[in-house]
């Protein structure tokens, strides 16, 4: 009511002149092979299934279920806080560069060095120095699989230089001064997480459930296997 005459006329026509355009697209068959219509078409009837999907509330004891089904989504990985000095196979022989780390080693440990002084020794890496609370594979990733499992070994002591520990770019001395083992949280301090998963599956199964009874109601022909239905 509050356009002028001329905005509304304008109004008006863009309607009409949309409208039209889409009828006379419809009457030429435009539509048809069209992926975009198509997916188009689809994601309306999808949000009408949605809409429709019905699922039942959660109880306590649905929730404490799903948590039991699940628990490896809610398990925390092992974890090691701990640092290295690294030296460098690139452009010397393996066994030079395992007796430069060995004299490394008696240096660091002669010097008292600590967790924060490990980037004042050895040769620049092409990751990190320091590994704060990380996991496994992570760690592996980067020093290799002797260094990670002397990290993660409970029989390396805490808050004492090892090494030498070999990975594909040279040698490593580890000082690892944390490890957390791998913990499932109890079910109190992440319901709140559990109940939000238990719920979103629910629905999607709600949802599937509406929309496989849309497909059910049309005849399927499979044509590449000799005519089958």
């Amino acid at each position: 009511d509050g356009l002028s005459a001329d905005a509304r006329t304008k109004l008006i026509r863009d309607f009409v002149r949309e409208e039209a355009l889409d009828r006379e697209a419809i009457a030429l068959g435009l539509d048809a092979g069209d992926y975009v219509i198509r997916q188009r078409r689809v994601q309306k009837a999808e949000f009408l299934a949605e809409a429709a999907a019905t699922a039942p509330e959660l109880t306590a004891e649905d929730v404490a279920a799903y948590f039991a089904a699940h628990e490896d989504r809610y398990r925390s990985p092992a974890a090691a806080t701990a640092t290295h000095v690294f030296v460098s196979a690139r452009d010397r022989p393996r066994t030079a560069a395992k007796a430069a780390a060995a004299a490394l080693l008696e240096r660091l440990r002669a010097d008292k060095a600590r967790f924060e002084d490990a980037p004042r020794y050895g040769e620049r890496f092409l990751f990190h120095t320091n590994y704060v609370d990380r996991t496994d594979d992570y760690i592996r990733s980067q020093l290799g699989d002797e260094a990670a499992a002397a990290i993660f070994d409970p029989a390396t002591a805490l808050d004492e230089w090892r090494g030498p520990y070999s990975s594909d770019y040279g040698e490593h001395l580890i000082f690892v001064t944390a490890r957390t083992p791998a913990r499932l949280a109890p079910l109190a301090e992440i319901e709140d997480a559990v109940r939000a998963d238990a719920a979103e599956d629910r629905r999607q199964a709600a949802v599937d459930d509406a929309i496989d009874r849309i497909v059910a109601r049309y005849r399927v022909i499979d044509r590449l296997e000799g005519g089958g239905e």
